[in-house]
């Protein structure tokens, strides 16, 4: 039991070292990725129309404009099938993009907390000045650091429906010509400069986990050999110990003297031959009536 225990720890072990050393190889390239990207340019928010935003580049600027929040993602915990615990991690909100010689538009989506308040103050405040007509002196206003990322299917379906509601033209060419297939995502550049060392460390671990595994699977085959190689070669000296004894007790069976049993009745080889209650000796040739020897049994002749 203590072997099988120790081989399911073995085998957990390696299972939790491959994966992570999948995920921090894989945090690794996408973190040298994102540095890369960094180090082509980052683009301005106020000066991009649609077109120019591209799968993968990051962007800065002020976001002084957001008509609503058309979406939110929402996390909670499940005991039993009971959901407790709700909360949103991510917001989703319409922005016009002011480079734009049109009316363009792209999706936000922001993750951090502060942020967040900041933007759910920005569409109070736009939804004031709709409808008062006026524009207040001050607006508030975020600095957004992003990265453009493809929206989901989900993300954009709401999206596509936030934009061309009450439309008489709810057609897809439309709505393609309104906006981009990609949205902004709230980056925190601490985060992206701490990833890569984050993703060398799990890697490293992964790599020293998948390591231990080898050589504890190696160390196991190993033993299992050398048991194996004792079991055969005991056995073979057990084998031979017992065919030289087996050999040896021929032996001595040949050359060990016989002994011949000869009941009572029967001839001892002199001609002589013994009866119960009768005389009995060796013959030398004589004959019976002169024969003498030492009697055997009850004399009759008293």
């Amino acid at each position: 039991m203590v072997k099988q225990f120790g081989r399911s720890m073995v085998f957990r072990l390696g299972c939790v070292g491959i994966a992570l050393l999948c995920a921090g190889i894989y945090m690794l390239f996408s973190s040298l990725g994102d540095l890369a990207s960094i180090k082509k340019g980052i683009g301005d928010i106020n000066t991009m129309a649609a077109a120019d935003f591209k799968k993968g580049m990051f962007v800065e600027g002020d976001i002084q404009l957001l008509y609503d929040e058309f979406a939110y993602e929402e996390s909670y915990d499940s005991t039993f099938g009971v959901k407790h615990n709700e909360r949103v991690t991510s917001h989703y909100y319409v922005m016009p993009l002011p480079g734009a010689d049109y009316g363009e538009y792209m999706a936000v989506e922001i993750s951090n907390t502060s942020l967040a308040d900041q933007a759910a103050k920005m569409v109070d405040e736009f939804y004031d000045m709709y409808e008062s007509g006026d524009v207040p002196e001050s607006l508030t206003s975020i600095h957004f650091k992003g990265k453009v990322v493809k929206m989901d299917k989900e993300t954009e379906k709401y999206f596509y429906e936030w934009l061309m509601y009450g439309s008489d033209d709810q057609d897809k060419a439309n709505y393609t010509a309104l906006t981009s297939p990609y949205m902004l995502q709230y980056v925190d550049d601490k985060h992206t400069s701490s990833m890569v060392p984050t993703a060398a460390i799990i890697s490293l671990i992964g790599a020293v986990l998948t390591a231990v595994m080898v050589l504890l699977y190696i160390k196991e085959k190993k033993q299992a050999k050398a048991a194996s190689e004792n079991n055969a070669y005991f056995q073979n000296s057990f084998a031979g110990a017992a065919g030289v004894d087996d050999s040896l007790q021929a032996q001595m069976a040949n050359s060990a003297p016989k002994a011949t049993y000869n009941p009572v009745g029967t001839d001892f080889g002199g001609g002589a031959s013994a009866q119960p209650g009768t005389a009995s000796g060796f013959s030398s040739g004589m004959n019976d009536a002169d024969t003498s020897g030492l009697g055997i049994g009850i004399d009759d002749k008293r």
